[in-house]
């Protein structure tokens, strides 16, 4: 069985929005972080096999810049804005947590900002045939 991480970042997407809107900051947090995750590793596919990368997300959305060296992929490298300050404290580690900065309404609400904006990046550059 493969990874899809095209198909699950929209997915994880959308069950964190859900969960943030019943006030499951924990939850909508962790699930948020790994439709980041998704989103970006969606972009390395066409070089290597992306489950080779961790889960950190800011290495990850850094790593999206290098992009340049192939031309094509530059308008997506442009497009992607700085992660936003409750983005950078998410870990895959947070399910280890009873408490974490990530999990007030703040981070939350950052974290599903930066998360929307990768998985529509990921669908524009799938709809465009970069991503297959």
């Amino acid at each position: 069985m493969t990874d899809d991480f095209r198909a699950v970042a929209p997915r994880h997407l959308n069950d964190a929005h859900v969960l943030s809107q019943s006030n499951r900051w924990a939850a909508a947090a962790y699930i948020g972080g790994y439709a980041i995750e998704c989103g970006l590793k969606a972009f390395f596919l066409k070089w290597q096999d992306a489950r080779e990368f961790s889960h950190d997300i800011q290495w990850l959305h850094k790593a999206i810049t290098l992009l340049h060296v192939d031309s094509s992929y530059a308008k997506y490298a442009v497009q992607l804005t700085p992660l936003r300050p409750g983005t950078l404290c998410w870990s895959e580690k947070l399910r280890y947590k009873k408490a974490h900065p990530a999990f007030d309404p703040k981070s939350v609400s950052d974290i599903l900002e930066d998360a929307s904006a990768i998985v529509c990046l990921m669908q524009e550059a799938m709809l465009d045939g970069k991503i297959a």
